[in-house]
């Protein structure tokens, strides 16, 4: 009874010191290839428009986007 405590302690503790390891990130270049469409309308100084459009991201796949 008591080897099986000691085993399951010893288990635990392993998993909560691998579980706390920093995972390290590589980092990776970023690319967006795509068409969109601006409209800008406005009065005097202040123009007011919309950016839609769509691509391919490397490292992400195909997105759209809307910037208003």
């Amino acid at each position: 009874m008591k080897r099986s405590l000691s085993i399951k302690l010893f288990v635990l503790t392993l998993a909560i010191l691998f579980g706390t390891l920093p995972v390290s990130a590589t980092e990776r270049p970023f690319s967006l290839n795509g068409k969109g469409v601006a409209n800008i309308a406005g009065s005097g100084q202040v123009p007011v428009g919309s950016i839609t459009g769509s691509g391919n991201v490397y490292h992400v796949g195909e997105a759209t986007f809307t910037l208003a």
